[in-house]
């Protein structure tokens, strides 16, 4: 759609209302759209006298309906109906196109408009050299704290911004993270794309060279009888349950991650030889894992009486609700704390517990089980010996075979002896 042609408020609205209509939504979803949506921005637009559509009262719109809603004037549902709305017609305006996609939350800091294109032109770039989804999710929440930081300075762009800037945000970045190590890590190719762009004029990559201690935290998975009761908890008398039993029984017999259990394809299951064959996401590497009858019965369950029907979806698991797209990967915590909860075992978030539980309880049980290390490595799809060493230090007999006798070392305190 052409930026140059000005459309009357009721053909932008219709049009954004046909593309929900496109989303596979339920009839009653869809009303919502249209009644809490559609007609409260047509209200506005006729209230101030607007027929034709501009961005500038379309954010006058969603300005107002935001206070309406701090101060309870507005329903959240009409809120955020409007804010979806509101959004589509800007993609279409915009790009001509729009997919379903999560609006962020209503109380998200607004950065500048320079440095929201820093950020967007390098998560771009992060994009189209192949980084994954949950990488750049990641890289989103980290560079955005660093450019709320430089916006409450008083930067709008970041030409002028200083070493001591840079130096004075090492505190405020270790309030919000433990690990700062992690986040400078993250924010040093940005600080590189920043410079070579000609955006900043220090070398944050410099800069940014604080090492935090190293202190390694031993986190262990769940117990074989936790495993046991979380999955065997989980009502499948819904086809919810049938879908989360399935996902779990894989996640417990397989040590497959989170991401490649609710990204498995039709393809990646071969049911004559009861295997899963698939590349594995954080690796790009191949896996070939055997399969226990017993979970394949469960996603053959699944698939045939409570898979939502879909044309050309290969994925598996899908939303339980419409539209009825593939799971989302940070989808894989909540789904296992909440059939956990079910059974009371809770956790905090200082125990790290979560779907990559099952993986560390099923590595755990193989070296309990004396199996060799590099039989384990092959099962968990490990590139490397040293991805093992957290399972290790998990394992008080893994600990024990590691111990040096100190019987040789001579000891010149008497009290030592």
């Amino acid at each position: 759609m052409s930026q140059t042609i000005v459309q009357k408020i009721e053909h932008v609205t219709q049009e954004a209302y046909q593309c929900i209509e496109g989303f596979g939504l339920a009839s009653t979803t869809l009303q919502d759209y249209w009644y809490y949506g559609v007609v409260p921005i047509r209200q506005y637009f006729s209230q101030h006298g607007c027929e034709k559509y501009s961005d500038e009262k379309m954010q006058e719109c969603l300005a107002c309906y935001a206070e309406s809603y701090e101060f309870g004037g507005v329903h959240v549902r009409r809120y955020r109906k409007v804010r979806k709305v509101a959004r589509i017609i800007t993609d279409l305006q915009i790009k001509g196109k729009t997919a379903w996609k999560y609006c962020e939350p209503k109380n998200m800091s607004v950065l500048p408009e320079k440095l929201q294109e820093y950020l967007d032109g390098y998560l771009d770039l992060r994009i189209r050299s192949g980084s994954k989804e949950a990488t750049v999710r990641r890289l989103r929440t980290a560079l955005r704290h660093f450019l709320l930081y430089a916006t409450s300075l008083g930067y709008s762009e970041l030409l002028s911004f200083t070493e001591k800037d840079a130096l004075d945000y090492i505190p405020v970045l270790s309030k919000s993270y433990q690990r700062i190590g992690d986040c400078l890590s993250l924010l040093r190719p940005f600080g590189k794309y920043l410079f070579s762009q000609g955006f900043i004029a220090i070398r944050l990559d410099s800069i940014f060279l604080v090492k935090d201690p190293v202190r390694r935290k031993c986190i262990e998975g769940f117990s074989e009888s936790e495993c046991t009761q979380i999955v065997q908890g989980i009502d499948r008398g819904e086809p919810c349950g049938k879908r989360d039993y399935a996902i779990l029984m894989l996640a417990m017999h397989t040590g497959l991650r989170g991401v490649d259990v609710l990204g498995l394809r039709f393809q990646d299951v071969d049911w004559k030889r009861l295997e899963i064959r698939l590349v594995q996401s954080k690796t790009e590497k191949p896996l070939v894992l055997p399969i226990p009858v017993s979970v394949l019965n469960a996603l053959a369950d699944y698939i045939l009486t409570s898979r939502p029907e879909t044309v050309g979806e290969d994925s598996i698991f899908l939303r339980s609700r419409r539209p009825y797209q593939p799971m989302k990967t940070w989808s894989a915590w909540s789904l296992v704390k909440r059939n956990a909860a079910h059974v009371n075992i809770l956790w905090t978030a200082a125990d790290h517990k979560g779907f990559h539980s099952f993986r560390r309880s099923i590595a755990s049980r193989m070296l309990e089980n004396s199996i060799p290390l590099d039989t384990i490595k092959e099962i968990l799809g490990h590139s490397g010996a040293d991805s093992l060493k957290p399972y290790i230090a998990a394992s008080r007999e893994g600990l024990d075979s590691c111990a040096v006798d100190i019987s040789s070392i001579p000891l010149g305190r008497e009290e030592l002896q």
